[in-house]
């Protein structure tokens, strides 16, 4: 296979260095950013770090500054309206057709937030500035929902209600009618350990839309990342656990996946599942992995979520964030292609 470079850096695919080649990333200093893994390679999934780490470094700049009120010139009402389209369990050929579209929807908008990004990194002055980040974080919000709808479509077709409508029924619903939710400690119960501290309380959100999970998070100091927080909801939960049973977690926390999986690595506490079909891989996730483990997708997918439970077969369940734009359990078989691994929490 022809290796596909820009400078010293590897390129995942050719649309990805003409996408970087257009926007103004042609050297090394320019894409070492991007490269958040240190590995000389830049993929697509690193690109939704930057994009994260890009919002927050905004945020932080522009948080003493009057928001400059100018809508994306960058998103268009057509892409916003077939962002917006809700997932269906179809048959194969109608899903292929559906998948196609949202391909092309995802690749047009990509490409747009590369230029929003070089918009950014040489803006002349703080007007320049704010509006194109403006468009950064529209044309990330349309991704993700893009993202969902994909995801939706290929994985979870009984979750086939618009997210927006989930989020307006929940939050008309106050967080805090029956339990605190705003302190995250309450779920926890007598003498329970880390692990199972962290299962009750990430259980007690379980039906709460982004809208709400936001306020939650940010009151009690975490960060949201609008449109991809499932790991913002994972570290928030393993922190609140943390702090209540006076468990030392040596750095653990991310906005990305990708950060989770590294720290599990680097505290020798991954475990990477063997391949999809394996004799070993049910016997792998029954054994191996806990309540209270943290699930790991990297296999075209980049989501992550919270073990609750673990059958002797080698399936499991999570309570996840971003699942569908809210908090929700899921069920995975040990053969989930999606799945490749988990960082240990006990």
């Amino acid at each position: 296979m022809t290796e596909i470079k820009l400078g010293n850096y590897f390129i995942q695919t050719e649309k990805l260095k003409k996408a970087l080649s257009d926007a103004g990333f042609k050297n090394d200093s320019q894409l070492k950013p991007i490269d958040k893994n240190s590995d000389m390679k830049i993929t697509e999934d690193e690109l939704q770090e930057f994009a994260a780490d890009s919002i927050d470094a905004a945020n932080s700049s522009t948080s003493t500054n009057s928001s400059s009120g100018t809508s994306s010139s960058v998103a268009t009402t057509s892409a916003n309206n077939s962002a917006s389209a809700s997932p269906t369990d179809v048959s194969d050929s109608a899903q292929a057709t559906q998948l196609d579209s949202y391909n092309q929807q995802f690749d047009a908008l990509y490409e747009r937030l590369i230029n929003a990004s070089s918009v950014m990194g040489t803006s002349p002055d703080m007007d320049s500035y704010n509006s194109a980040f403006d468009s950064f974080k529209d044309i990330t919000s349309q991704m993700n929902q893009i993202r969902y709808n994909m995801y939706n479509t290929l994985y979870s077709p009984q979750y086939t209600t618009e997210p927006s409508q989930i989020e307006a029924a929940q939050s008309a619903t106050p967080i805090s009618s029956n339990v605190d939710y705003l302190n995250p400690t309450a779920a926890i119960k007598g003498g329970s350990s880390f692990a199972n501290s962290i299962v009750q309380i990430a259980m007690q959100y379980n039906g709460r839309s982004a809208a709400q999970m936001k306020k939650i998070i940010t009151a009690n100091g975490g960060s949201f990342h609008d449109g991809f927080w499932c790991a913002d909801f994972v570290t928030f939960v393993v922190k609140a656990a943390s702090k209540a049973k006076g468990v030392s977690l040596n750095g653990f926390g991310s906005p990305s996946v990708s950060g989770l999986m590294a720290w599990g690595k680097s505290h020798n506490a991954y475990v990477a599942l063997p391949a999809v079909g394996s004799s070993s891989r049910a016997q792998t996730i029954a054994t191996k992995v806990k309540t209270g483990d943290i699930m790991i997708q990297k296999n075209n997918a980049s989501h992550t979520g919270i073990v609750a439970k673990v059958y002797s077969d080698g399936s499991f369940d999570t309570i996840e964030g971003n699942t569908s734009n809210m908090c929700h359990t899921r069920h995975y078989s040990a053969n989930s292609s999606i799945v490749s691994g988990f960082v240990k929490m006990s």
